[in-house]
């Protein structure tokens, strides 16, 4: 937190707060579904609200973008009509050569790397990866906004989405909708245990929204001459690699060998051993203030001047002994650093640097 602080703080510094909530353990795959009656309880808190998966960066441009987008439907459209649209987003990954350690000898390697639209593969691309706005279906828009305004992508799927206080509103009380509560992704009719709309945060990011079948049947926009400040990146830039058959591109032909997994055993190399890391500069950045304080006998802030990330715990009892212990001791050091004003002890930075365990692994159910 102490290293998140100083780099958030130009930003959080009377401007807004950072909140880190504890989640139980157990909600596994449903942990995406937490954000949504947060959305709700919060809703005249804030005029805009942003769900997003932790891989994707989202720039302040992306949001000036949606808001304008979002204000200008709200202007030109009838009273309502702007709450069946949503102005979504399309995500991009870097095309990295396959199997290449970047050196000084081969950096030419990346001068054709370009952003990837991995999820939006059929073609043509007009037609069946994305399909322009037809008036007979949406007739209001297009008397409003022309033609040739707004495109939809086929895999509506965006990993995150944006929202007004006011479509929140609006979607909350939508036939059929219920968006403020959050609900199991779909199954298939004939067998509802099996899921028809792949996972549940792809389900709660981007088709209980935009599903017509399914979901709230609102209509992802993407504004054609803006649409390039609506792409967002996807940091893990891997899924571009493993897309198609057998897990890639290109794997469904004769002679294709099977994709290998990791089995979490694999040993990896990260540069040289002399490499300075974020957390090593920042703890001996943060010892040498120590030092000075102590010589000048400075005394440490007050609690009032702490205005950094905050963190909550939801936890309850309902865990093994031995987790409730670690979440325990490790919330009683966030609360004595804020109490000191966001300052760090000599014991904290050790325990930063070496090697204290900051994880805790759930031992294993019998049968699994």
């Amino acid at each position: 937190i102490d290293i998140l602080n100083t780099r958030l703080f130009p930003c959080i510094n009377g401007q807004f707060q950072i909140t880190a909530i504890l989640k139980e353990p157990s909600l596994k795959l449903h942990l995406v579904d937490c954000h949504r009656p947060l959305f709700y309880q919060h809703l005249e808190d804030y005029d805009l609200f942003l769900y997003s998966e932790d891989d994707i960066r989202v720039t302040p441009q992306t949001i000036y973008t949606y808001l304008d987008e979002s204000r200008r439907l709200e202007r030109l459209l009838p009273d309502g009509k702007h709450e069946d649209y949503n102005v979504g987003v399309v995500r991009y990954e870097l095309n990295y050569p396959d199997d290449v350690i970047m050196n000084d000898k081969n950096r030419f390697a990346t001068q054709n790397v370009t952003r990837v639209y991995w999820e939006h593969l059929r073609k043509p691309i007009v037609g069946k990866g994305l399909t322009l706005i037809e008036e007979s279906d949406h007739p209001e828009l297009i008397r409003a906004t022309g033609r040739d305004a707004y495109i939809t992508m086929t895999n509506n799927h965006q990993g995150m989405f944006m929202a007004t206080r006011e479509l929140l509103i609006a979607w909350k009380v939508r036939p059929n909708c219920a968006f403020d509560i959050p609900s199991n992704r779909p199954g298939l009719k004939h067998k509802p245990q099996q899921p028809a709309m792949g996972t549940q945060r792809v389900w709660m990011s981007s088709h209980m929204l935009h599903s017509y079948q399914h979901g709230c049947g609102v209509k992802q926009l993407l504004p054609i001459k803006k649409m390039g400040a609506l792409t967002v990146h996807h940091l893990a830039n891997k899924n571009y690699r493993r897309i198609g058959r057998k897990g890639r591109m290109g794997g469904k032909l004769p002679g294709a060998v099977e994709n290998e997994f990791a089995d979490g055993s694999e040993v990896f190399g990260y540069g040289h051993g002399s490499l300075v890391s974020a957390l090593e500069l920042h703890v001996e950045l943060q010892r040498e203030m120590i030092r000075r304080r102590s010589k000048e006998n400075t005394e440490a802030l007050d609690e009032s001047s702490y205005g950094g990330m905050r963190m909550l715990n939801e936890i309850n009892g309902q865990n093994p002994q031995a987790y409730l212990q670690f979440v325990d001791e490790h919330m009683a050091s966030y609360t004595a650093y804020v109490e000191r004003g966001g300052v760090l002890t000599t014991d904290d930075l050790d325990r930063s640097i070496f090697g204290a365990d900051f994880s805790y692994v759930f031992p294993k159910r019998r049968g699994h």
